[in-house]
């Protein structure tokens, strides 16, 4: 709470308020990664633990910053401006 209220790196504030915005979308696509690289890729136990840490912070760098981008661009919800009444 203290991080939300100040005014530091309001960039990294920014990303993760559209991360969370995008929680369900963002969820789905971590699991498609995941499951494309360990399934789909034969990749599953093989990964020690500090590479998963590493892609842990890569998959959450690559959210915070797609999330605001797609937040600009799509509007979020089901009437999203396509086939509108």
């Amino acid at each position: 709470m203290l991080f939300c209220r100040s005014s530091l790196l309001p960039g990294l504030q920014a990303g993760l308020a559209a991360v969370g915005r995008m929680a369900l979308t963002n969820y789905l696509l971590r699991t498609v990664i995941t499951t494309t690289l360990f399934v789909g890729f034969a990749q599953f136990g093989l990964w020690q633990r500090y590479e998963l840490y590493a892609l842990v912070l890569a998959i959450w760098a690559f959210q915070t910053l797609l999330s605001p981008l797609w937040l600009q661009r799509i509007l979020p919800g089901p009437w999203n401006g396509c086939g509108e009444a």
